[in-house]
């Protein structure tokens, strides 16, 4: 796995987490947000996007974000009423943030952008078909049960048949909490990435299954 460092303009999230391959839009009031927004429009477009701790937090600084977070591009931008600016991003890789550089007129952030290019799967196809199988398994029913997901999107998730695609893609359509996402996007080890987002899925299974029985009752 290879990485490389970049100085990035940087928007520190309230309440949300961006992953690879997520494409989204969110609003932002802050003036150093939408400095940074603005400078990434200036450059080439790309920015870091990190979740802050807590949600509250006004002015986070390095300590007060999650150091794992994501490296995007700006696709658009729109000017709202009462000095909003929504805008849609395309999450691309995951960053893992090293320094913020400076926070004024916006956060800049040093970024170590991590490669996954050279990503291989195990060695084992049968064991790779087994984790396919199984990880589509969990997602058909994780799917089912929360009935926030498209058939359309459903579909096309389990069509995907190579592994590391097929993990990217659920963790970006998902509508996990987003301390859930975090963890994650956390997880910079293919391995624990597939385990995580396996725990996860189940977990929320057996949370409705749960409310279901007591509204049963």
């Amino acid at each position: 796995m290879k990485s490389e460092r970049k100085s990035l303009p940087m928007v520190a999230l309230r309440g949300m987490t961006i992953m690879p391959e997520m494409v989204v839009h969110f609003d932002i009031s802050r003036e150093r947000s939408i400095a940074a927004v603005q400078e990434a429009m200036l450059e080439d477009q790309k920015i870091f996007l990190a979740t802050q701790r807590e949600q509250e937090t006004d002015d986070p600084n390095q300590r007060e974000v999650y150091e794992v977070g994501t490296v995007a591009s700006v696709k658009q931008i729109i000017k709202l009423p009462k000095k909003l600016l929504r805008v849609l991003v395309a999450g691309e890789t995951r960053g893992i943030l090293q320094n913020i550089e400076y926070d004024t007129p916006y956060l800049r952030a040093e970024v170590e952008l991590v490669d996954e290019s050279d990503f291989q799967p195990p060695e084992d196809s049968n064991r790779q078909a087994a984790m396919v199988r199984s990880l589509k398994d969990i997602f058909v029913d994780y799917a089912a049960k929360n009935g926030k997901m498209s058939k359309e999107g459903v579909g096309r998730i389990l069509e995907i048949q190579d592994l590391k695609e097929l993990v990217d893609e659920i963790s970006a359509n998902i509508p996990l909490y987003y301390i859930d996402l975090q963890e994650i996007l956390n997880q910079i080890e293919f391995g624990k990435r597939y385990e995580m987002l396996a725990f996860k899925m189940v977990n929320e299974v057996q949370i409705m299954d749960i409310k279901d029985d007591i509204r049963s009752k």
